[in-house]
């Protein structure tokens, strides 16, 4: 059965907190993104994720969304546009994330925008369901492992939004 639209922007925006939080138990993440993986509304709630997220970018000042901070401010927005760098690096194909790590090439950009977001934010969580460090540690290893200057510059960008 599927989910209402309500509930699916709570799982979506939870999502996001959850696996961007770096106090929340490995375990749960792990059980919460295995549980995501056999949900009939996966999708639906991976776009109400994404939602949140760019729409998060976009009502935030760019200082905020555009610039990663030398420390970690403990702030939702600040979370989100964490995650809005992230994928606005794996969208364009600059980087990806597949099974054997960070990679800077991504060979499934044939696929739509919409499936292509989901699948991106859905290996994404997946990464983040087992790192420690949340999703400020993460992006600072792959901007080290990257190499990508002005890392995540696109996020917040009119063309991002869904």
């Amino acid at each position: 059965m599927a989910v209402s639209s309500c509930w699916a922007e709570e799982q979506g925006s939870e999502l996001v907190e959850r696996f961007g939080a770096v106090w929340e138990p490995q375990i749960e993440k792990v059980i919460a993104y295995e549980n995501l993986q056999v949900s009939e509304s996966k999708d639906r709630i991976l776009d109400a994720a994404l939602d949140y997220i760019y729409e998060t970018g976009q009502s935030t000042p760019r200082i905020l969304t555009q610039k990663r901070w030398i420390v970690r401010l403990p702030s939702r927005r600040v979370t989100a546009a964490c995650f809005g760098r992230i994928l606005a690096e794996m969208n364009t194909g600059r980087l990806t994330i597949s099974n054997e790590g960070i990679v800077n090439r991504d060979e499934s950009l044939d696929l739509p925008l919409d499936e292509h977001e989901r699948q991106n934010l859905n290996h994404l969580l997946k990464l983040l369901s087992t790192h420690t460090k949340g999703v400020w540690g993460l992006e600072g290893e792959m901007i080290q492992s990257a190499g990508i200057k002005k890392f995540g510059q696109d996020f917040g960008s009119p063309k991002q939004t869904n």
